[in-house]
């Protein structure tokens, strides 16, 4: 025998960094999928880069299909949705923050959705997507009801024959006056 070279290299460091990441990731993925809000994320092909399990869930059941990573998002949409989708994916791309609200039905029950789109900037150039979407039924139904309860003390005030006047105390002024009111007074 001549000679060996044998060469010999810690990697702990490297090994334990790995581990670092994959805890790391583990702990986000956690964070992601206990959410009641839908999370995902699309690039320039409107191919799903990311999902949480909860936009899974309500994806199957309004659209009945799976979404994983690598599925087009725009495919199983209906062809009165899909342009609108496309449009606001394409807002992002362009660069674009924003947020958009959703009526719809589900067996007959009324839904609101707030979706929030956001692009991914990776050193300068846009690369996809992420958008966030909740649950704000409860929300536009309490702004609904207010309206109505609004709409009902106006229909009072203006139907009752008295004078009904309300004062802001600390600015000193009248805020309201009903009709019967300000026809006596000829306002």
């Amino acid at each position: 025998i001549i000679g060996a070279a044998l060469f010999s290299r810690d990697i702990s460091a490297s090994k334990q960094n790995e581990l670092s990441q994959m805890e790391n990731q583990a702990r986000l993925k956690s964070l992601i999928d206990n959410t009641s809000d839908s999370i995902w994320s699309v690039d320039e092909a409107y191919q799903i880069l990311a999902v949480n399990t909860h936009m899974q869930m309500v994806f199957n059941l309004t659209y009945g299909f799976e979404l994983k990573h690598g599925v087009n998002i725009l495919a199983p949409l209906p062809s009165d949705v899909k342009p609108i989708w496309k449009v606001r994916y394409d807002r992002a791309l362009r660069g674009e923050c924003f947020t958009e609200v959703d009526y719809f039905e589900v067996n007959g029950t009324p839904l609101y959705s707030e979706t929030s789109f956001n692009p991914i900037d990776i050193g300068g150039t846009i690369q996809g997507v992420s958008c966030f979407a909740r649950d704000i039924t409860s929300q536009k139904v309490y702004e609904q009801s207010l309206v109505d309860s609004e709409q009902q003390l106006n229909t009072i005030f203006n139907t009752v024959e008295s004078g009904i006047c309300v004062v802001d105390v600390e600015l000193k002024q009248i805020t309201y006056v009903n009709g019967y009111l300000a026809q006596l007074m000829n306002w």
